[in-house]
């Protein structure tokens, strides 16, 4: 059985003395009450900036745990190309349910976005506490699906904001390249599948520095919406035949695109 994978802050690792702590308590309680682990047990620590720490557990009670270090190693699950993608405010548990898949499918960025027709809202005040819980949500993907980093999350925005922000024009890769492709997921419209649009590139051109991504909420994207986003450089796109629910084509246009570059 793999040894568990945590992500911890900097702070709770201190290489130098081959020691890690743990004071989350829910953390703590996790390992205690979920996984009965118990010290001579192994684990794998990330700190969520590529490095990983295999472990073993010497200590754990019900405030606290460590563990010491028996190996350092690169940490390794995040695709090489990244693609972010722009994901609308959605009812019930469906915005999280996404924001779960496209964390384990390999997204590099969630902006969560508020267009002409979104039906949801945040009420004043929350967004905090949202966004915290989004950030939960994301964290113990990227712990199941073994990701060496956890992708952020950006406070809500509008979509005009976004598009006219420079947000996607500040996704540099590994190699430090800017500007990408964008691609702006627009039902019925008059618009290339996305595959037709990646495959139309030049023979032997060099992959895009980037990809960005826009899907529309539930209601779609308004006209003027779309007209921004164009003239802004974005490129409508479409994800097949079938009108698909926000969460799906989010879901589906990630895994389109990383069925494309081979991961």
């Amino acid at each position: 059985m793999a040894a568990p994978r945590f992500f911890l802050p900097s702070s709770s690792i201190d290489p130098r003395l081959g020691r890690v702590a743990i004071s989350d308590r829910e953390l703590v309680r996790q390992m205690r009450k979920v996984l009965r682990a118990s010290p001579g047990d192994q684990l794998s620590v990330l700190d969520g900036q590529g490095r990983l720490y295999r472990c073993v557990l010497t200590r754990l009670d019900a405030l606290a745990a460590e563990a010491r270090i028996t190996a350092e190693e690169e940490a390794k699950g995040d695709p090489e190309q990244p693609v972010a993608m722009a994901l609308p405010l959605l009812k019930g548990g469906r915005f999280e349910w996404a924001l779960q898949k496209l964390t384990e499918l390999g997204v590099s960025r969630v902006v969560p976005i508020l267009a002409e027709r979104s039906v949801v809202r945040i009420d004043a005040g929350k967004e905090g506490a949202k966004l915290r819980r989004w950030q939960a949500i994301m964290k113990e993907a990227a712990e199941q699906c073994e990701r060496a980093t956890i992708p952020p999350i950006v406070e809500p925005l509008s979509l005009r904001t976004a598009i006219q922000s420079g947000l996607f024009s500040r996704l540099p890769d590994k190699a430090g390249k800017g500007l990408g492709l964008r691609l702006l997921c627009a039902e019925r419209r008059d618009a290339p599948l996305m595959r037709e649009l990646i495959d139309s590139s030049p023979a032997g051109a060099p992959p895009p520095g980037s990809i960005s991504v826009i899907v529309g909420p539930e209601g779609g994207l308004a006209d003027d919406e779309v007209t921004l986003a164009c003239q802004q450089g974005w490129q409508p796109v479409s994800l097949g035949p079938r009108i698909l629910r926000a969460e799906t084509a989010a879901v589906c246009a990630i895994a389109q695109l990383r069925g494309f570059m081979g991961d």
